[in-house]
């Protein structure tokens, strides 16, 4: 194993399911574990949810589901982009959820469905104002009426998705709310049934209640993140990752040594720099040059020079440091915490970039405070 892992809390993940699990109650929990469950690790993560009674998960692309499948997880699992020209088959073959919008995309569904003898769920998207997917309101009806009764094709679900639930701009969240009820009036009263209504984000199952119909579809919140500072509301959620590292090597340096690529930083008093094996080439990223920090013997240090992509150094000063000693990139030691959110304001961004950016080169390490993994 490497110096450098990412330590995946379960109690603070179930922790986090299960105060979702108790906002939007009786509503169903749809986890979304795409981008490897926001770098936590697909099949682990996949695995606790369904032990806590997800009812599906949510993925971005088929390979994903295929994935799980070939872990053995079983368990539903909807994809949310829709089907390229050459993947209809695959929908079928690994038992995966589709989501559609156009005709021609259920029409080839059913097409491969029908060729395996098998059924492909699918979940109809409607654009209530992302305006990046779905059918337009307007649409629907002609949609259904035109590929409703195709066979093999079970219309598992309906759904749209919240461009500000995020506490940004609540009057266009509840505007498309009433778009979507408005929508789903309509084709109900027309005979057109689903057996989901979904479209609560994180941000709307903590603020906008009203949205969380039968399922709801918590990303960054189930990882220990609001999905923004702007949502007011208080609500307990708990980092589930830590990036963790040790000290390589270390040096005694002069005044006006200059460290790293381009010389960016320059020791204004005799310091002792360590190394620590964490780079860009591990998703901490080089916008972070001159910025971040980490944490050692429970004290910020800074982190000096240009970040490389194996590697960075740290200006410990005078403190007496040694190889193999822990560092903290994100997380707690001591007193001292560094979250994902802090690392995401350094660089103008947001903590679902920061966790999901992690590579696969850096090791996952599950652990449980009471029972060991």
């Amino acid at each position: 194993m490497r110096a450098i892992i990412a330590e995946i809390d379960i109690e603070n993940l179930r922790h986090n399911y299960r105060t979702v699990r108790d906002l939007c109650t009786p509503a169903g929990i749809l986890p979304m574990v795409k981008a490897n469950a926001y770098g936590h690790g697909i099949v682990e993560c996949t695995r606790i949810f369904q032990q806590e009674g997800a009812v599906k998960v949510g993925v971005a692309y088929i390979h994903e589901v295929i994935t799980l499948r070939r872990a053995g997880i079983t368990m539903p699992a909807l994809c949310f982009t829709p089907p390229e020209h050459d993947d209809p088959l695959l929908y079928p073959t690994f038992n995966a959820e589709a989501v559609v919008w156009s005709a021609d995309t259920v029409r080839r569904l059913s097409d491969a469905a029908m060729k395996l003898g098998s059924t492909v769920k699918v979940h109809l998207s409607v654009d209530t104002g992302m305006n990046r997917d779905g059918v337009m309101p307007n649409d629907v009806l002609t949609l259904l009426k035109e590929v409703y009764h195709l066979p093999g094709i079970q219309w598992e679900g309906i759904f749209t998705h919240f461009a500000t639930a995020d506490g940004d701009d609540e009057e266009y969240a509840r505007w498309q709310l009433d778009i979507f009820n408005k929508v789903y009036r309509e084709i109900h009263a027309s005979g057109y049934r689903f057996r989901f209504v979904h479209a609560a984000n994180s941000g709307a199952i903590i603020h906008l209640h009203d949205a969380n119909f039968d399922l709801v579809r918590p990303g960054i919140a189930l990882y220990g993140y609001k999905p923004s500072k702007l949502i007011t509301e208080e609500i307990d959620l708990r980092p589930v990752m830590s990036l963790k590292t040790k000290v390589v090597s270390f040096r005694r340096l002069p005044a006006d040594a200059s460290i790293s690529y381009g010389r960016r930083y320059t020791t204004s008093q005799e310091t002792t720099i360590v190394t620590i094996p964490v780079g860009y080439g591990d998703g901490w990223s080089r916008l972070l040059t001159g910025k971040a920090e980490c944490l050692i013997h429970g004290k910020r240090f800074p982190i000096v020079g240009t970040i490389c992509m194996d590697g960075c150094m740290v200006d410990i000063g005078d403190e007496p440091i040694q190889t193999g000693e822990e560092v903290v990139l994100i997380g707690k030691q001591g007193n001292e915490i560094i979250t994902a959110e802090d690392i995401a304001e350094k660089i103008g961004t947001i903590p679902y970039e920061i966790t999901s950016s992690v590579t696969a080169r850096v090791e996952r390490v599950y652990i449980s405070h009471e029972h060991g993994y």
